[in-house]
């Protein structure tokens, strides 16, 4: 005070972040120091720093409610005397006000402080689409958002990006306390979507961690919820599955059975997603329901089954658990005519060479130990699956069915002239004619093996004996 009287310039100085002696003296948290700098300089209350924050602002964050009500308290003053802006809510080169300070920083007090005082409607957002209600769900800071809540509903209006509601945020932050205070206050945005047509449940089903009690809590509020369709036409089941929450996809299944033979719009059933993606818990699980029948052999539309899905993308584990099941058609193919095998050796997805080895080794093994018919193997080469697979090329398969009716008529004569070679010789002619015989049937066996040579089948070489 005895220097403001000698130098009347005194609090025109301001720091290299350009803050003024009130700023300083806001964020120390000085009492005394703050109304005698607005008692000789009161026009300080409004200067802003290199931030554009106001020394409101600095007090608010600091989270010292004496100084934040002398502030204010002497703008009310100044309003009523000189019509001066509402520092309440003006805001910072980001567009923060000081109530969006007061929320980061955790400052329930201040928060409370800062409301009571504050008569004008709605809540400013800042530049990143922020409301001081979001803030606080973001930061989990529960004891705000929920205070919040209760005393200014009108703030759960607030959308953020993506049309996402803030009942969204609380169930992707995974907070009981939130969720269950918004719906208490606004029932009606459990059916709010965002622009990917996503309702909370979704969200829910997807979260990092198991959130049973929210989707308990999402889902006695509204039994359609599960059955709603995102942009995708996936449920929250399918969302689950292929994120992998085990725990989401059986409490699901349990409460909405009907949902698992929902399809997306690949028509990927929940067993498709859960093969792609390598989640072999959940695998097990859709495998040990009463309609993994229906779901086993489906085909997506590629004409993928789940298998295809888990052969191309190398899920070792997955393949092993599905060769396993009796009803699974092994010999299936999609619509580029490939089996699981054939597109598991094709796949450029990027993966260990041990999960490919293993891959693989499950396939050859299914393949070689299922009962396959005569005509399965013609179609598929050689049981060991080293070969490359050409069930549908119709000129091989021509030439394979041409090949099978040469070695029966071959057996034929063969088996004919071995029973009357010894009983037919004409004494005559002894030996040399014999050998003419042997020669003519060497002939037509070499010419069968040449056929098959050429014709590249697998196993060719097994015809020269």
């Amino acid at each position: 005070m005895k220097l403001a009287k000698e130098k009347l310039d005194l609090f025109g100085g301001r720091s290299p972040q350009g803050n003024t002696a009130l700023h300083i003296a806001s964020r120390s948290g000085n009492k005394n120091v703050v109304q005698a700098i607005i008692k000789i300089q009161p026009c300080l209350m409004y200067e802003r720093n290199q931030r554009g924050e106001t020394p409101l602002h600095i007090a608010a964050a600091a989270g010292d409610v004496n100084v934040v009500k002398l502030l204010f308290g002497k703008m009310k003053i100044d309003r009523l005397l000189f019509g001066q802006e509402n520092i309440l809510r003006m805001q910072d080169s980001e567009d923060n006000t000081p109530l969006h300070m007061a929320v980061r920083n955790r400052h329930l007090k201040v928060v409370q402080e800062l409301i009571k005082v504050d008569t004008e409607p709605g809540f400013p957002v800042n530049q990143a689409g922020q409301s001081p209600l979001s803030i606080a769900i973001d930061a989990s800071s529960t004891n705000i958002a929920c205070w919040i809540i209760r005393n200014m509903p009108e703030s759960l209006n607030h959308e953020g990006s993506n049309n996402m509601t803030l009942l969204h945020s609380a169930v992707m932050r995974r907070n009981i306390d939130v969720t269950r205070e918004i719906l208490n206050a606004r029932k009606d945005l459990i059916t709010k979507v965002d622009v990917r047509q996503r309702n909370a449940l979704h969200y829910a089903a997807a979260a990092a961690y198991e959130v049973n009690n929210i989707l308990a809590l999402l889902s006695k509020e509204d039994d359609l919820l599960a059955f709603k369709r995102d942009c995708n036409g996936q449920t929250p089941i399918h969302l689950a599955t292929k994120n992998g929450r085990f725990g989401a996809v059986k409490m699901l299944v349990n409460d909405y059975p009907d949902v698992i033979e929902v399809l997306d719009n690949k028509q990927h059933n929940i067993l498709h997603l859960a093969a792609q993606h390598g989640h072999g818990d959940i695998v097990s699980f859709i495998l040990k329901l009463p309609e993994k029948d229906d779901l086993l052999n489906t085909l997506d539309e590629d004409g993928n089954t789940p298998l295809h899905l888990a052969a191309m993308n190398f899920r070792d584990n997955v393949v092993d658990t599905l060769c396993r099941e009796k009803k699974l058609n092994i010999m299936a193919t999609n619509h580029k005519h490939q089996t699981a095998l054939e597109i598991a050796q094709k796949s450029e997805v990027e993966a260990t060479e041990n999960k490919k080895y293993l891959t693989l080794k499950a396939l050859k093994e299914a393949y070689k130990y299922r009962a396959l018919d005569p005509d399965d193997i013609i179609a598929n080469g050689s049981l060991s699956g080293s070969g490359t697979c050409t069930t549908y090329n119709q000129e091989k398969l021509e030439r394979a069915k041409k090949l099978a009716e040469v070695i029966l008529m071959l057996t034929s004569i063969v088996a004919a002239f071995t029973f009357t070679a010894a009983f037919t010789i004409p004494e005559n002619r002894g030996i040399d004619n014999y050998g003419t015989h042997i020669d003519g049937i060497c002939i037509y066996v070499w010419n069968v093996r040449s056929f098959v040579q050429q014709s590249h089948l697998p196993n060719a070489h097994c015809l020269d004996g």
